[in-house]
């Protein structure tokens, strides 16, 4: 019989994994009919369910310390080599979101990713920038992977779908309500 040691970061993983990804579905009284429609919003919404073991789960992503045990993603591959956050104020100045236009312009130009939040102001304009200098962009929601917030930024999430990625540690809500 072989013996494998597992280092303390891993049975943190694996005690994060039983807590939210397992027991949910052993607990008595759980309603499957809701697991089985929210599995086929993933099908039918084109979502890939990623878990930390899966050979698609970006490495770079892996090796921070509090990595995802999960998220769903939508959009191409995720797993950059060079990547820049363009984050900032959500009520920026004009001259604000035109340097963080072309920053992520330029940034894409050279072949880095960029990451935001998708966020009104700054974030938007870093994402559009890429895009606009045919980049891969990768917006992180902290709504459900369903739901676009703001509403506004329906269109960029598209184009980032078709471009780039999308992804959120939530899962697919029928109703969701901004700040929940």
């Amino acid at each position: 019989m072989i013996k494998k040691t597992f280092s303390p970061k891993q049975i943190e993983i694996f005690i994060r994994l039983r807590n939210e990804l397992i027991l949910p579905f052993t607990m008595n009284n759980v309603d499957l009919s809701s697991y089985n429609s929210m599995y086929n919003s993933y099908i039918n919404d084109s979502a890939q369910f990623i878990c930390i073991f899966d050979d698609t789960y970006p490495a770079r992503l892996k090796a921070i310390e509090d990595a995802p045990l999960s998220f769903f993603k939508k959009g191409r591959s995720i797993d950059p080599r060079k990547s820049v956050a363009i984050v900032g104020r959500r009520k920026a100045s004009e001259s604000a979101k035109n340097i963080a236009f072309h920053l992520g312009y330029k940034l894409a130009e050279f072949g880095f990713t960029i990451v935001s939040g998708m966020a009104e102001g700054i974030d938007t304009k870093g994402h559009e920038g890429c895009l606009r200098g045919q980049g891969h962009t990768i917006a992180v929601f902290g709504t459900p992977i369903n739901v676009i917030y703001p509403k506004m930024n329906t269109d960029l999430a598209k184009s980032i779908i078709n471009y780039g990625t999308v992804i959120s540690e939530r899962s697919f809500e029928k109703s969701y309500k901004h700040g929940s």
